[in-house]
């Protein structure tokens, strides 16, 4: 997830009017492969974690299921920003509102994330290290 976050954040940043591949595309595309090879394995891991052993596959047909539908979602938004966009002057910039609401999708990904991991290694009340 932090490598998506970063694939889309830096994206926004290098991009402009006129990308450059090996200073914007390239780099961004390496992230977002990197996330997205790396982070499904680990959502699902963390999405099935604890659940009885004969629910996992029910746990994971609903983790696959609310992905699919959340993607098609956020695809049919982005799809009506960036022709929203095009509209309003067909630069490279009719782009950036639908990588910014990508881009939000992705951090809020994860920090959803994260907050496990906090909880899991953040000390107990009383106990001593």
């Amino acid at each position: 997830m932090v490598s998506l976050s970063l694939g889309y954040v830096w994206f926004l940043a290098t991009a402009g009017d006129s990308p450059n591949y090996l200073v914007t595309v390239l780099p961004t595309m390496l992230l977002l492969g990197g996330g997205f090879a790396f982070g499904f394995s680990s959502i699902m891991a963390q999405a099935t974690d604890g659940i009885d052993d004969s629910e996992q596959g029910l746990a994971s047909g609903l983790v696959q299921t609310s992905g699919q539908v959340g993607a098609a979602l956020v695809l049919a938004v982005v799809t009506a920003l960036v022709a929203g966009g095009a509209q309003s002057g067909g630069d490279f910039g009719q782009f950036h509102p639908g990588v910014n609401l990508v881009s939000g999708v992705a951090v809020v990904g994860l920090l959803l994330n994260l907050i496990p991991l906090i909880r899991h290694y953040r000390p107990k009340h009383g106990a001593t290290t």
